[in-house]
């Protein structure tokens, strides 16, 4: 299981959907909602995860609109 891990990518659908479940019984604004993303982006990373979010896309979660 640890060898599928390492290969199989963290997509944005799927690391938005967790950030929407993990704060699903509070209203979260878009700028909370980018925090966690990069906050969980972070944390996969620092597990070796492979991540596949274009860098806009990760640039566009780092700053305020």
């Amino acid at each position: 299981m640890d060898e599928i891990a390492a290969v199989v990518p963290v997509l944005p659908v799927a690391l938005m959907s967790e950030c929407l479940l993990a704060g699903k019984r509070d209203w979260l604004s878009e700028l909370e909602l980018k925090s966690l993303a990069v906050e969980r982006i972070a944390q996969l990373q620092a597990q070796g995860a492979p991540i596949k979010i274009s860098t806009s896309a990760a640039k566009a979660c780092s700053r305020p609109r």
